[in-house]
């Protein structure tokens, strides 16, 4: 009696193991992963783990409609009473213990049989081995389906919002009037991202995709597209306000250009420098800013502005440097004969003022500061001269 409830306990662990197995079957089944691999064409890294895989997942099901079979089979000798009992324990214990289902037939060739060997090998497994095989064979495909599910959903989850902003750029596109080559680029990529966690979601877990994340690179190609959007919407709206703003220096520009052709007449008259014209800009610039006033796509009103813009900050810096540039000739031409006009109070306090080499040098160096044009570079000497031969006579005193 105790080995009948002994048997008995083992078929009641079987029939609830049966019970467990049909439930994680189905529910891999109807797992996303399961649903994704199973209705989708798949590609690349997922297409090649899926063959693999899929045999597996069939032998599981043989396994399991095996295993099934079995555990009927144990149930009806349990309930006949046709058998006496020792016949019905020892058929249980061959179903429920032994090595009872088979698992594989093997037809074997003459050389392996022999005369009167069997011509097939037929392999047979024990309820615990055949169940150990299905667990090694669920985990084998569980990990492989949930993994592609969670990869497919996390790369969707991570596509949306890109995928929301691309609306969004297209929304203000078709309001702006305005298509931009960079957003097909944009939007070609998306497509083939979704396409990926669809069609092959392990090319895009990491370490699976070379170089940089493709979700990243797409967001940042993105924020590209959008930024420049959001420059025509601002050149849009205000539009009035950046004209008058380039009509200001437009008006700036015309009243440095009449600055730097007085500083440079005035300079050209004091020193003797060649001073050559900076290019008269204007009249072209002004005509490219009234092409602005005509209708335009705002992509191409917008570059044409910022260009024009960009040009008349360039005349502007060109003009002020030309200014600069004639007004330091004037001061460098007053700044020497302040410096002489030191020296000479100097030598006069001194008492040498009217020494011959320093009479010389004053005649000369008045002739060229006090006379137009001046030659800077030669009064720079004259006036080093003067410097030196006043501390020359100094000396000369001291010494005396």
């Amino acid at each position: 009696m105790f080995y009948a409830e002994m048997l008995d306990a083992e078929l009641r662990e079987r029939s609830a193991e049966e019970a467990r197995i049909a439930t994680s079957l189905v529910e891999l089944e109807q797992h996303p992963g399961h649903r994704l691999l199973t209705s989708t064409p798949l590609t690349g890294a997922t297409a090649a783990r899926w063959a693999a895989i899929a045999p597996v997942l069939a032998g599981l099901w043989r396994d399991f409609g095996l295993y099934r079979d079995a555990v009927e089979a144990a149930r009806r000798v349990r309930g006949t009473r046709a058998k006496p009992a020792d016949t019905a324990l020892a058929e249980l214990h061959r179903l429920l213990v032994g090595p009872s289902v088979e698992v594989a037939r093997t037809q074997l060739g003459l050389s392996e049989r022999g005369l009167t060997g069997a011509a097939e090998r037929v392999e047979k497994v024990t309820l615990t081995a055949l169940s150990t095989r299905m667990h090694r064979a669920f985990d084998e495909v569980s990990e492989l389906i949930t993994t592609c599910g969670r990869l497919h959903e996390d790369a969707l989850a991570r596509l949306a919002p890109s995928a929301e902003r691309l609306r969004e750029a297209d929304r203000l596109a078709a309001e702006l009037d305005v298509r931009l080559p960079e957003r097909d680029a944009v939007a070609a990529t998306l497509l083939d991202l979704e396409g990926r966690a669809i069609g092959d979601p392990l090319a895009l877990a990491g370490g699976q995709t070379p170089g940089a994340d493709p979700v990243t690179a797409l967001s940042t190609a993105l924020s590209t597209l959008t930024l420049r959007l959001a420059d025509l919407a601002s050149a849009r709206d205000q539009w009035p306000r950046r004209l008058a703003a380039l009509d200001a220096q437009l008006r700036e520009l015309e009243a440095l250009g009449e600055r730097e052709r007085e500083r440079r007449r005035r300079a050209t008259e004091l020193v003797a420098a060649a001073l050559p014209a900076p290019p008269e800009r204007l009249p072209g610039l002004r005509a490219r800013r009234a092409g602005l006033d005509r209708p335009a796509p705002w992509s191409a009103r917008a570059d044409a502005l910022g260009a024009l813009t960009s040009e008349v900050g360039t005349a502007l810096a060109e003009l002020g440097a030309a200014v600069e540039l004639a007004d330091g000739l004037v001061e460098r031409r007053a700044e020497l004969r302040g410096r002489f006009e030191a020296y000479r109070a100097r030598a006069l306090r001194l008492g040498c003022v009217e020494a011959p080499e320093l009479v010389g040098l004053e005649e000369k160096i008045r002739r060229m500061l006090w006379t137009r044009p001046a030659d800077l570079a030669a009064a720079t000497r004259a006036v080093a001269d003067y410097q030196r031969c006043l501390r020359e006579t100094t000396d000369a005193g001291r010494s005396a």
